[in-house]
């Protein structure tokens, strides 16, 4: 059984988080060739373990194994700016396992993620004090950006692009879980939006029916008043037309019929009244009707949309279960091989029976081995014969079972080539010797012998091994002291170099690369960092000059020579610098007495004052009187014992 988690492969257990779906490409290139496929272990047991499983149900693809210690989650910082995303903020680890052993394995907190190369570029690059490029925050180290997942670092303050031409596998997917749920919750209130709408539009239809009962329940009524009023006018004029036709001199009582006259006349009026009321309600109502008619029309649509809404959703749920069922028939492949490699590991538990059978045997009797050589080197007089038969007493169990020999880890396909020509070497050197007829007796005096010179040598090599400890402890004190010596040397050189650079206003700093063999200058004029320069080419004649001759007496102040000579090195100077360099000089040289210092110089030196310890000497004739007497250029040489 294993003693810890083990977890994989990784790339089981990683999802591209919800709105960052277009890195997954680029994060597969990210993570580099192989991670994806590989399983996490805590211990070296379980490691080993692990191995031994693939190798014995014939697991022939080479994954690889990440070992890591089991803690709490950490803790990793964000992306330093916004736009810009990093490995570990792109993907969903839930196993805490996972997700430490990537950023303790592949640092994915300090992979960066971009757009593009300009607009990561532009987001994440800046300079330092000195004008050298760096990436914004300081923890990212290198950024891959879309489309083809190239990358770009800054090394040195130095900006290197990498070209991608590997495609990724696709094997990271999309964490669909809480899209699904979100459109499973959408779907439910779809659906109790659906059952809403429909109520209302069920209360829409009745209202609509009502009201259009009543449109023309008025609209019939006004119709028959139509008639109605018809019916009463023409009998009105008929009523009119007899009257006048009647003779002048009848004389008929027509009360009845004016009060009939007058009634029809008021119920005209009235039912004008109320077709007027009917219409007025008719247009009160057609806004009623329009708006509904509208709220119609927008459950319509939006019945529309949340059905397509719920085929989109059908087809992503037929998606899933169709991956679901390749899965399920690959996990029944998977437990096919399985239960044929059961029948395998059952077959190999057998030969594993077998052999402990004969390992037992076989320890018992290396016990048996072991215990007669313990009973061989326990004896008090080596030197006097020995029979063998004799000495050598059967064991009890109990001595037996207190013998452990010791348990090798390499296979007996290992040994017996060994086994076989140490029998050869045996056979061979008994035939160089001639010894096929010695007895054990004196066998077993040869091997006392020789095992006393044995003790002896290997006596001498303990003695030679304290030596070569002791030996090797004080070199590394000597390298401990040399380094320290040379950063002493090199911070001194530095601090007067500076103080040097100073008496001139100028600042300056020595960069020391032990390495690489190399030193680097850097010279500013006054306190103004835009005029350091790491060039020297880049300053004039009498800078560089001058430059030169203080990085010389720094470098003089921790060296061992007795002689400093400095020819020509007041050239390019001009007469100001010229004469400060001068009295530095004159100054370091006074300082340090236990050393001789010569200047060469074709300029004036008039003005340089003489002691005991200054002295200045002159050519006797100039260079051109020379050449006018001896024909050409000719060497001259210095009078010492003449001097101003």
């Amino acid at each position: 059984k294993f003693q810890g988690p083990v977890e994989g492969p990784i790339g089981a257990y990683l999802k591209i988080s919800p709105g960052k779906e277009q890195f997954k490409g680029i994060i597969e290139t990210a993570l580099g060739n192989g991670v994806l496929d590989r399983f996490i272990v805590c211990t070296d047991a379980d490691r080993g373990l692990l191995n031994d499983l693939r190798r014995r149900v014939g697991c022939g693809q080479a994954c690889g194994v990440f070992q890591t210690k089991q803690h709490a989650r950490f803790n990793v910082p964000p992306p330093p700016v916004g736009g810009i995303e990093t490995v570990a903020s792109a993907l969903t680890i839930e196993n805490d396992l996972v997700f430490n052993c990537l950023v303790d394995q592949v640092k994915i907190e300090k992979i960066g993620l971009g757009m593009s190369k300009q607009d990561s570029q532009a987001k994440l690059l800046t300079k330092d004090g000195n004008g050298r490029a760096i990436i914004r925050g300081g923890k990212i180290g290198q950024v891959y950006f879309l489309p083809r997942g190239d990358l770009w670092s800054v090394r040195a303050g130095q900006i290197s692009v990498i070209s991608n031409d590997r495609k990724p596998k696709g094997v990271l997917s999309m964490d669909m879980r809480e899209a699904i749920a979100a459109a499973k919750r959408e779907l439910e209130q779809c659906g109790v939006d659906l059952d809403k709408a429909k109520d209302l539009e069920g209360n829409r239809d009745v209202e609509h029916t009502k009201f259009f009962q009543q449109w023309n329940h008025a609209n019939r009524a006004r119709k028959a008043n139509d008639n109605k009023i018809k019916k009463i006018m023409e009998q009105i004029n008929q009523i009119k037309t007899e009257i006048e036709n009647a003779a002048p001199a009848t004389s008929i009582d027509t009360s009845v019929q004016e009060e009939e006259v007058q009634q029809f006349e008021e119920d005209v009026v009235k039912l004008g009244q109320d077709y007027d009321a009917a219409v007025i309600k008719l247009e009160e109502m057609k806004p009623q009707v329009a708006e509904l008619r509208t709220q119609l029309d927008e459950i319509e649509i939006r019945n529309t949309r949340v059905l397509q809404d719920l085929n989109e959703a059908e087809g992503e749920m037929t998606q899933y279960l169709e991956t679901q069922s390749q899965q399920k028939d690959l996990l029944d492949k998977k437990r096919e091989k399985v239960e044929k490699m059961r029948g395998k590991l059952e077959v190999a538990q057998q030969m594993v029976d077998e052999a402990s059978q004969e390992e037992v045997a076989l320890l018992d009797q290396a016990r048996r081995l072991q215990h007669a050589l313990r009973l061989l080197k326990d004896r008090p007089d080596t030197s006097a014969s020995i029979n063998l038969d004799e000495a050598i007493v059967e064991p009890t169990q109990a001595e037996l079972d207190s013998i452990n020999p010791v348990r090798l880890d390499k296979g007996t396909s290992y040994y017996e080539p060994k086994l076989r020509k140490a029998k050869e070497k045996i056979k061979e050197e008994q035939e160089r010797h001639n010894v096929f007829d010695e007895t054990k007796e004196e066998a077993l005096a040869a091997y006392q012998e020789a095992r006393e010179e044995l003790d002896s040598k290997l006596e001498k090599v303990d003695q030679l091994e304290e030596k070569k400890t002791a030996l090797e402890k004080d070199l590394k004190l000597r390298r401990k002291r040399w380094r320290q010596f040379r950063s002493f040397l090199e911070d001194a050189t530095t601090v007067k170099f500076a103080e040097m650079l100073e008496m001139n206003k100028y600042r300056g700093d020595l960069d020391f690369h032990h390495d690489d063999g190399t030193l680097d200058l850097k010279v500013s004029k006054g306190n103004s960092a835009e005029t350091q320069t790491k060039d020297v080419k880049a300053l004039s004649g009498g800078e560089r000059s001058y430059t030169t001759m203080c990085l010389l007496l720094a470098m003089g102040e921790t060296l061992e020579t007795p002689f400093r000579i400095l020819d020509e090195f007041d050239v390019f100077l001009d007469p100001q610098v010229r004469k400060l360099t001068i009295q530095s000089l004159i100054h370091v040289a006074k300082r340090m007495e236990h050393r001789q210092f010569i200047f060469i110089t074709p300029q004036d030196l008039s003005g340089i004052k003489k002691d005991s310890t200054v002295k200045v000497f002159k050519l006797t004739k100039k260079m051109s009187d020379i050449s006018s007497q001896a024909g050409g250029p000719s060497q001259q040489t210095i009078n010492f014992s003449q001097h101003e």
